[in-house]
């Protein structure tokens, strides 16, 4: 199978054609199949939903969980990225005591309209707070908000929202303004990155989902992140990886991230660090943008502390191999050159 084929299966020019590879696909290999419908309909009329797929035994102690279209329109690179597994290697055994979980379209309104948001106008991954607390302020936008959506999209209006936004960054800064702009926000239902008053469809299916599977009976050690260039592109994505990394942390889980992005000049270790309010002899140089991290969080003498394994990345330099931590005293050595090698390899890429 030449590229073009291959990309061609994977991938879909709509959401009813990616759902209808995907459940096919699923089903093919094995999978243990569950719908979540949507109330409403897609552009052509088509049943939207959030399809569960489920590979390996129901008591495995280690699951694997994919998610894709958090953000609607970005679920055609997810559920491709889904398809090739099930094509590829999801045809053979999972190792002893393992088990898989794909999520297909957690946000199918917004995948089938290409719409970055959910029906409900959120954006989805600042709808995970709890609504019973205050909600999260940005009274930047709040100053901001008739501006950054202006009523209309051209003549006096619009320029006069264009200088506001201009001024407001002269006054403050690039990052208050873009703080503002992108940080998320709560009181503007019209306006962009906004996190909603209430839980949405897609975050409760995904709660449904993570209770009718089981999940949380499981015990989560460790995640890796391998850096998208979206996670670094504003500022309020950046403060949102960072603040997910810590969450992490927090609650005893391990954390690996891999960032490889040289297109945006920013390094979300040191983002990381500043929310622990970690001493600075642990950040890396403003223009060293590309490295990968272990992060472990302990106990020494009843206090919390923090154990990293920081590695520089050059271009055209392999990726090293990092531990994964456990446990306090069991790590993993994972060899990621040797991964990202055998994906381009099977991508023909290479």
């Amino acid at each position: 199978m030449n590229l073009e084929t291959s990309l061609a299966t994977r991938f879909s020019a709509d959401y009813r054609s990616a759902r209808e590879k995907f459940l096919a696909a699923a089903a093919l290999a094995g999978g243990a199949l569950r719908s979540y419908p949507n109330p409403l309909s897609g552009p052509q009329g088509e049943e939207l939903a959030a399809d569960a797929a489920w590979f390996g035994p129901a008591e495995a102690a280690k699951v694997l969980v994919t998610l894709s279209a958090t953000h609607g329109v970005e679920g055609f690179c997810g559920s491709g990225a889904q398809l090739d597994w099930l094509l590829g290697p999801g045809t053979a055994p999972l190792p002893s005591g393992s088990a898989m979980l794909f999520v297909h379209a957690i946000n199918p309104h917004g995948f089938a309209w290409l719409r970055r948001v959910t029906e409900e106008g959120c954006d989805l991954n600042r709808n995970f707070v709890d609504f019973a607390k205050p909600l999260p302020e940005n009274p930047g936008y709040d100053e901001l908000a008739d501006a950054i959506v202006p009523r209309e999209l051209d003549g006096p209006v619009f320029e006069a929202a264009m200088k506001r936004l201009a001024d407001y960054r002269a006054r403050h800064g690039d990052r208050p303004f873009n703080i503002a702009r992108s940080g998320g926000q709560y009181r503007h239902p019209g306006g962009t990155f906004y996190g909603g008053l209430a839980p949405t469809w897609a975050r409760r299916t995904l709660a449904a989902i993570i209770a009718d599977h089981g999940l949380a009976d499981r015990k989560l050690v460790a995640v890796v992140a391998l850096i998208s260039p979206t996670n670094k592109d504003r500022p309020g994505e950046r403060r949102a990886f960072a603040a997910n990394s810590v969450a992490y942390l927090q609650q005893g889980v391990s954390v690996v991230v891999i960032d490889i992005v040289t297109s945006k000049p920013f390094n979300l270790h040191n983002e990381v660090l500043e929310l622990l309010e970690v001493p600075l002899s642990a950040a890396m140089p403003g223009d060293q943008t590309i490295y990968a991290v272990s992060y472990r969080p302990a106990l020494r003498e009843s206090k919390p502390v923090l154990q990293l394994w920081l590695e520089p990345l050059v271009v055209g330099q392999p990726v090293p191999t990092m531990p994964v931590p456990l446990t306090e005293d069991l790590f993993v050595p994972v060899e990621f050159e040797s991964t990202y090698l055998e994906t381009c390899r099977r991508r023909r890429l290479i």
